[in-house]
């Protein structure tokens, strides 16, 4: 970037009045002390000039490039814009080119491309505004496409967290429903070892009431006869007999005829 202007000058006609002689002497107070760096005394002297003579806009050029020494683009920028009351179209164009370069210093690129645009409707032969607002385009330009590179780089960044957290989802979702699907086979394999134990005792309550009602029947059957000795059946038999026979004697004998006797033999 070129070098900032250096103060202006101020030339006081010689009938001016003494009040304006003392200005005109705090300016070349000023432009000495600017010539030597001494920014301070330079600033206070073109002060006292501008407020002597707050009508002439050169003085405010003046203190605006010492505040730009001192690295007060702001308060720079503020004496140029002061400045601009001139009614000289060189002035302004110069106003204006220094204060492109204070807002190009306070990084402020879409100022500094409006000053120098506007410098050069004044003067567009000034090689220095056109090669400075090429330099703020050309900063300007590399300011977007970095702004986009990094908007870039956030999307990209937003987008693979988003990705991650979709995943790590996914993963909770897939272990969620595996925990589940255990679960509900655990619950399964319970369901069908009750089942088991359920028909187990019912059948075991089942063999015990066979069990119980095989052991009343034969109760109320009693208990087979024991096998007679075969001598003694006849011996029995035989002796039924003879009763029958005594007892037919006897009716015989009384006349009384009994024709239902019964016969076991």
């Amino acid at each position: 970037m070129k070098r900032l202007l250096a103060a202006l000058a101020l030339l006081l006609l010689a009938a001016a009045p003494a009040w304006a002689e003392s200005a005109a002497g705090l300016v070349r107070q000023g432009n000495d002390a600017y010539a030597k760096k001494q920014w301070p005394q330079a600033l206070q002297a073109y002060q006292r000039a501008a407020s002597l003579d707050p009508s002439r806009p050169e003085i405010h050029v003046n203190i605006g490039n010492t505040l730009y020494q001192q690295q007060d683009y702001q308060g720079a920028t503020e004496a140029y814009n002061r400045a601009l009351t001139s009614l000289d179209p060189q002035l302004r164009a110069r106003a204006l080119y220094n204060r492109g370069n204070a807002r190009l210093a306070a990084s402020d690129l879409d100022g500094a491309i409006d000053s120098y645009r506007r410098s050069l409707r004044l003067n567009p032969g000034d090689q220095d505004a056109q090669h400075n607002l090429a330099y703020a385009l050309q900063k300007k330009k590399e300011q977007q496409q970095q702004q986009n590179q990094q908007q870039q780089n956030q999307q990209q960044q937003n987008q693979q967290q988003q990705n991650q957290e979709q995943q790590q989802q996914n993963q909770q979702q897939q272990e969620q429903q595996q925990e589940n699907q255990q679960q509900q086979e655990r619950q399964n394999q319970q369901q069908q070892e009750q089942q088991q134990q359920q028909n187990q005792q019912q059948q075991q309550q089942e063999r015990e009431q066979n069990q119980q009602q095989q052991q009343a029947g034969q109760a109320q059957e009693g208990t087979p006869p024991e096998a007679i000795d075969p001598a003694l059946a006849a011996r029995i038999l035989d002796e039924l007999r003879q009763e029958e026979l005594q007892q037919l004697n006897r009716m015989l004998q009384t006349g009384v005829p009994n024709e239902n006797v019964d016969r076991d033999w």
